[in-house]
């Protein structure tokens, strides 16, 4: 038998050869051989022989199970035919480092796109993503010493996936430095973080450092360690339609309390300067974190906020400041504008010195800032917003009630064509203030339809940590539906309910 695989593996070697167009599937398996054929009858062992045979177009599935190796793709695809590696079909692909091995998804790379695996016990980063035009989607990364994604590569999309318990370094809340669930570093250029889950890091959620070209939209983040999502000494960046949220004491807080919702600032970096510049802030949406946005300064001469723009966001229920934003006195043509500002015993904004910063059309949730905070502006407003239902872990809660003052009170655009939820802005006659534009009377917390995943909560068609917290805020209480977090319908929020959650995360 091994004779006749190994003469089927040259055969297939010999028509790629002589058809250098057509794509091959190769299959990778514990119970598989490498001097296999690598068909599906006939899978190759490893990860290093599977690899070795891939060219432009192929594609590598991986059966279920759980591989102890790293998996590294030096291999590059094109862009009309790209270079897949993914979990086999109805399968999961599981690569566990025993805390012994580092970079477990190594990535040097060109034109290829990783699906579908979980990644655990690194003893350094979970994925190193150094190369060009690589995608990783709908996989789950954690446990890992350091980093969970690392991304250093161009024109890299991170896409889906959920990413918990990275840098357990500082486990114990005391380590002198500490990475990022995702993080952008220099040479990343070109860079989407789209659609993910981010939370229980113990460092920052998702942190671009001396990155340019980035994207991150659309992630749901929450209880990391010490700030959700970071940007740090980078240039040309969106933060767009995230939802950035806080559970307290969940054994995450620095320092005793809870995450920054977004943070800003700049580090010093040996050769690198004072490069903070185009950051743009939209559309996203916070809910109980220490502070929405904050700005500590400069550790570098010549730093500052530099055509920052912060504008159609909804800061709620921050326990510290809402609005903080440090001096440096090279901020210049900077916007803080249309956002909804509601904060805990009346702390809403601190602006150490306005200049460089133009701030109109903000909407404070109770008494309007002091003269001493620098914070108000032409156009503002106070008092009752008036969303459709309470704020709560689940973004249609913070849409607009039909009689919001926030309707219509943003007479001029803010470069923001569309809202958190995907309406086009304006809907009336003006903008609206907030994150959210509201469009007639729209459903709010939609119930879950009977055909929802077992485990999937809120709805979304993924079982994942959003779901998660909706459980444990209703863990040990009585409560009827998925909807709650009560996943078996017995009428109690329970551990049983957790097994149902857990046993169908992140699909």
């Amino acid at each position: 038998m091994p004779i006749l695989f190994t003469s089927l593996f040259f055969l297939t070697l010999f028509f790629r050869l002589a058809s250098p167009a057509s794509a091959a599937t190769y299959y990778v398996s514990r119970t598989g051989s490498d001097t296999n054929a690598g068909i599906a009858a006939a899978p190759f062992a490893t990860f290093n022989k599977a690899v070795s045979v891939l060219n432009s177009g192929d594609e590598l599935l991986i059966k279920g199970g759980t591989y102890n190796e790293r998996l590294v793709i030096n291999k590059n695809g094109t862009a009309q035919a790209p270079i897949s590696v993914r979990s086999a079909p109805g399968e999961k692909a599981i690569i566990d480092g025993q805390n012994a091995n580092n970079n477990l998804l190594d990535i040097p790379g060109s034109h290829i796109l990783v699906s579908g695996l979980e990644i655990k016990n690194s003893s350094g980063y979970g994925t190193n993503l150094v190369g060009r035009n690589i995608t990783l989607e709908n996989s789950l990364v954690h446990h890992t010493s350091g980093h969970g994604i690392y991304v250093a590569g161009q024109q890299v999309t991170i896409r889906n996936n959920s990413v918990h318990d990275s840098n357990l370094i500082n486990a114990g809340r005391n380590a002198g430095s500490w990475g990022s669930g995702i993080k952008v570093k220099v040479g990343g250029d070109g860079i989407n973080i789209i659609g993910n889950i981010v939370y229980h890091n113990y460092g920052e959620g998702i942190a671009v450092t001396r990155g340019k070209n980035t994207r991150v939209f659309g992630n749901t983040v929450y209880d990391n360690f010490g700030v959700n999502i970071y940007i740090d000494n980078s240039f040309d960046v969106m933060v767009e339609k995230n939802f950035s949220f806080c559970t307290p004491n969940r054994s995450y807080e620095r320092d005793g309390h809870a995450a920054y919702a977004f943070a800003i600032g700049i580090e010093y970096y040996d050769g690198w300067g004072a490069q903070l510049a185009r950051v743009t802030l939209k559309n996203n949406l916070t809910l109980n974190c220490y502070k929405g946005i904050g700005f500590w300064g400069s550790n570098v001469p010549g730093g500052g906020l530099k055509d920052v723009k912060i504008i159609h966001n909804t800061f709620w229920g921050n326990l510290n400041t809402a609005v903080s934003i440090a001096y440096s006195p090279d901020t210049a043509g900077s916007l803080i504008a249309g956002n909804i500002i509601e904060q805990k015993d009346q702390k809403l904004a601190w602006i150490e010195n306005p200049s460089g910063i133009s701030l109109h059309h903000n909407f404070w949730v109770g008494n309007p800032p002091a003269a001493s905070t620098n914070a108000g502006g032409p156009g503002d407003l106070s008092g009752d917003v008036r969303f459709a239902a309470s704020p709560a872990v689940n973004p249609d809660s913070f849409k607009l009630s039909g009689n919001s003052p926030a309707i219509d009170a943003v007479p001029a655009g803010l470069n923001v064509n569309d809202d958190f939820f995907g309406s086009i802005r304006p809907q009336g006659t003006a903008f609206d203030i907030g994150a959210h534009e509201y469009a007639g009377n729209q459903p709010v917390l939609s119930p879950t339809p009977a055909s929802a995943k077992p485990g999937d909560a809120n709805s979304d068609g993924r079982v994942d940590g959003l779901d998660y917290v909706i459980w444990l805020q209703n863990y040990n209480k009585s409560a009827t539906g998925a909807g709650s977090g009560d996943f078996n319908v017995n009428g109690f929020v329970d551990g049983l309910d957790y097994v149902i959650w857990l046993n169908n995360y992140n699909k």
